[in-house]
């Protein structure tokens, strides 16, 4: 009984693009944690969207791809620094700390995301890594080279030798010290995972197709295209999903909106007071009364221009608190509907079919929602027993695959249950026009919020 009770292994799955950076000969740490929400580096992250010198990379480079049908080239020619990735919030904090520091202690840097620092601190600073799944997000990754773009941290002025060395999902990631839980014996860590991957493992998105749409504090698209990454034309990026001995499996993935804040923000001017009334304000709030939220959109493409303010446009005299928080709910399944589009097309484009979508995150309790994103996707939407914490479950399954309690992939899709299914339901589509209308006029609202911020 002792031995069962035993801790076989474990696994992490934290939030990617979050970094800090911190000295490896002395452990002071430079930074706090930077998130991958933090907006310090926005101007920075423009300034080089609008460089001559990565413009001409990326034109060079589509021009290629146009000739070669080169999906590399393809992917190089729509490369933008995105505020949501590391890459310009690192140079910013990289250019701070050398106008501080002499050579030498600038030299002793170390670079990590929240998994580096924590295996770092768990081996007792033996394992300075990171796994495929978690850099593949940080935006100076190369992910068919498979490496830290040689080009992108030149052109950032990124030093390789910050960098952590770069691991299979599921590896040795060394061991967790006895004294740490004040155990007898050493937890082995066997996988690292970043949580949008987490969350699609855990909903046993294995095969291509099979899509997760994560739905927490940040609005993430997941979507498997199978053993080798494929390029957008809608501003999506392919990740590393999990790399499992000789198998690499890739997503199509994007980030769709701030999603939590915007419930947060709604909350904090009282349009509900606890998050389990939202289900039974929607009930009995069919229509927004021609009120529309318009959140914060950094570097969302699908949408003809972002926003750096939120609010609601459209507002009447009697329109009420209910519709208002029915304006925000919708805004968030429309952002949802305008990035499936382009991730639809996307793989169309490579003869890959839509087999399921899967949902997770705290916004997902709401059944009203997930009927209302089944209408408006016009597709059913599954949620399982594991939809809650789906990010832990993923990092759980992926450390017993490394560590040999499971056997294969077909063992955890056992482990996982529909507990609920919700098909798009015709009456409502008819009712609201198949839902196009209210598309048309959120975009509408869009732009005349922007008129109004300019």
């Amino acid at each position: 009984m002792q031995e069962a009770m035993k801790i076989k292994c474990l696994g992490i799955s934290t939030q990617r693009n979050s970094f800090l950076l911190w000295n490896r000969i002395t452990g002071e740490r430079y930074t706090n944690f930077i998130l991958w929400s933090d907006k310090r580096a926005s101007k920075l992250t423009k300034k080089w969207n609008r460089s001559a010198l990565l413009n001409s990379a990326t034109s060079l480079a589509g021009l290629g791809s146009k000739l070669s049908g080169n999906h590399h080239l393809n992917l190089i020619s729509k490369y933008k620094v995105d505020s949501t990735h590391v890459s310009s919030k690192l140079m910013n904090q990289l250019e701070i700390l050398e106008s501080k520091m002499e050579e030498k202690e600038f030299g002793q840097i170390s670079y990590g995301t929240i998994e580096t620092w924590l295996v770092w601190k768990l081996s007792k600073e033996n394992y300075f890594v990171t796994d495929l799944s978690c850099v593949s997000a940080c935006g100076f990754y190369d992910i068919y080279e498979r490496n830290w773009s040689s080009v992108l941290t030149f052109l950032f002025r990124i030093p390789s030798k910050i960098l952590p060395e770069i691991k299979d999902t599921c590896d040795d990631f060394g061991s967790i010290e006895k004294s740490f839980f004040n155990l007898d014996y050493e937890i082995p860590i066997r996988a690292i995972i970043a949580d949008a991957q987490a969350s699609a493992i855990a909903e046993c998105c294995f095969l291509p197709g099979e899509c997760v749409i994560t739905i927490g504090t940040g609005s993430f698209i997941s979507v498997v295209v199978g053993n080798k990454p494929i390029s957008s034309n809608h501003g999506n990026y392919p990740l590393v999903e999990y790399k499992y001995k000789n198998e690499t499996i890739y997503v199509l993935h994007c980030f769709v909106s701030t999603a939590g804040q915007s419930l947060d923000w709604a909350k904090s001017i009282g349009l509900f007071e606890k998050y389990d009334d939202i289900d039974v304000i929607l009930e009995k709030t069919c229509d927004t009364g021609g009120a529309f939220y318009i959140p914060t959109l950094l570097e969302v493409s699908g949408v003809e221009k972002n926003t750096t303010s939120s609010g609601f446009i459209g507002l009447k005299s009697n329109t009420t608190k209910n519709q208002m928080l029915r304006a925000v709910i919708e805004s968030l399944a429309i952002l949802i509907r305008i990035k499936m589009d382009g991730i639809r097309d996307d793989l169309d484009r490579n003869r890959i079919n839509l087999r399921a979508i899967r949902v997770s995150g705290g916004v997902t309790k709401s059944k009203n929602f997930n009927q209302l994103l089944a209408n408006i996707l016009k597709f059913p939407i599954e949620k399982s027993n594991f939809s809650n914490a789906s990010s832990v479950y993923g990092a759980a399954f992926l450390a017993g695959l490394s560590a040999g309690i499971f056997e294969n992939v077909e063992d955890l899709k056992k482990l996982r249950q529909c507990d609920e299914k919700f098909y798009p339901n015709q009456d409502e589509i008819f009712k609201k026009s198949s839902y196009e209308f209210d598309l048309k006029n959120w975009k509408k609202a869009l732009k005349r919020f922007n008129d109004w911020n300019e």
